[in-house]
């Protein structure tokens, strides 16, 4: 297992505090305002959804369930010894490398793949932060890494894919989004979601990335919460013709 000496999970400076979007009633008609904060737009996106995606489950019902999901103590992922013990020099050193066979090889051994170093930093994190989308496929798909992980600062890998130093990498973004679709609401210790990371010169990239999903991104809260796996969703009636009831 490895030991660092200082926290390598140190938080930047954000420019901005934490945001919260204005409660929008209807889409808007205008044009793509692609200078809006997109940690303030992706509940835009949930807020304007139509029941044609939602059936009866309405926007702000998506926000609330989704927000109270993340906050419970069972959604996320609690590290065990095994977790710590898992993250070795091997496999550290294949993700900085972008080695996705090496990786795919200490798995075929046997090697755990859920690893995290003593500051809740897991590589998944650090392969988000890099930009690394073979290896985040890898993770996900192959390994099935759990992504519902914190540090010990309380980001998530979506606080990190935001992170990313240069240009937005969609393909991470649209994995993470599809294996847990409420990180979108996740909040650090300090009260900022994941694109509150997002760097400014990057937002109309960000903004045009989820309006372009906005089924997409609606879709998989929706499903997440009819997976029956995660409390606090409303309740709901799928037996009406397909569509979807909120029946308590």
């Amino acid at each position: 297992m490895m030991h660092l000496s200082a926290s390598c999970t140190a938080l930047p400076e954000l420019a901005t505090s934490p945001t919260e979007a204005p409660i929008i009633s209807e889409v808007s008609t205008g044009e793509l305002d692609l200078s809006v904060s997109p940690a303030i737009f992706v509940r835009t996106v949930v807020l304007q959804c139509t029941k044609a995606i939602t059936g009866s489950i309405s926007g702000e019902e998506l926000i609330s369930g989704a927000s109270k999901r993340v906050m419970h103590e069972s959604y996320f992922l609690k590290y065990r010894n095994e977790h710590l013990e898992a993250y070795t020099h091997d496999k550290v050193n294949a993700v900085q490398n972008n080695d996705v066979e090496r990786l795919r090889a200490l798995l075929s051994s046997g090697h755990l793949m859920q690893a995290s170093n003593r500051f809740g930093e897991s590589i998944l994190h650090t392969s988000c932060r890099r930009g690394l989308t073979d290896v985040v496929g890898f993770f996900l798909n192959e390994a099935r890494v759990s992504p519902r992980v914190r540090d010990d600062m309380g980001r998530t890998p979506m606080h990190d894919a935001c992170w990313l130093s240069g240009p937005p990498n969609h393909d991470i973004m649209k994995m993470l989004i599809g294996a847990a679709p409420e990180m979108l609401l996740s909040r650090d210790k300090r009260g900022h979601s994941p694109f509150d990371y997002a760097r400014r010169e990057y937002w109309p990239n960000w903004v045009a990335f989820l309006n372009e999903h906005r089924q997409f991104i609606v879709s998989s809260l929706v499903s997440s919460c009819l997976e029956g796996s995660h409390l606090l969703c409303p309740k709901v009636d799928t037996t009406n013709n397909g569509g979807l009831r909120i029946v308590g």
